[in-house]
């Protein structure tokens, strides 16, 4: 028995309109799909024939696994693209890499961390003053 081409549970069936097996939880899940014959050319463009059988088998396997709806927003994720922060090379839909976008959230933490230092040492000062003056 062939189990389910994205999770492997074993009641699953080949469903024609997403071109591989799937059981039903996937198949709800997994938008339809294109045959290869039209993948190809849509993915790699006039010169898909010059691109190695293996490498179109592969790209397309994960395509079919994907919850990407059409091979347009698919080629966006999975082509290479340049990070505007710091260059580097990437895949992705993002207009910054994984690394730059983790720095970007670490560095607004650190400034919401010393925003609260601020706001606590401001209070304690106001506390401190209304204590004192409110003695005299």
């Amino acid at each position: 028995m062939i189990g389910c081409n994205v999770c492997g549970d074993y009641e699953a069936w080949y469903r024609y309109d997403k071109f591989q097996i799937l059981c039903v939880a996937c198949c709800k899940e997994t938008p339809i799909k294109v045959a290869r014959r039209t993948f190809d050319p849509l993915y790699w463009g006039e010169k898909w024939g010059d691109i190695p059988t293996i490498t179109r088998k592969a790209f397309y396997s994960d395509y079919l696994t994907s919850r990407t709806p059409t091979v347009e927003q698919y080629r966006t994720e999975t082509t290479q693209r340049e990070c505007r922060s710091c260059g580097t090379p990437y895949y992705g839909v993002e207009e910054i890499c994984n690394e730059c976008i983790a720095e970007q959230q670490s560095m607004a933490d650190e400034i919401a961390k010393d925003n609260r230092r601020m706001n606590e040492q401001r209070d304690r000062d106001i506390v401190s003053r209304h204590n004192h003056f409110g003695r005299n």
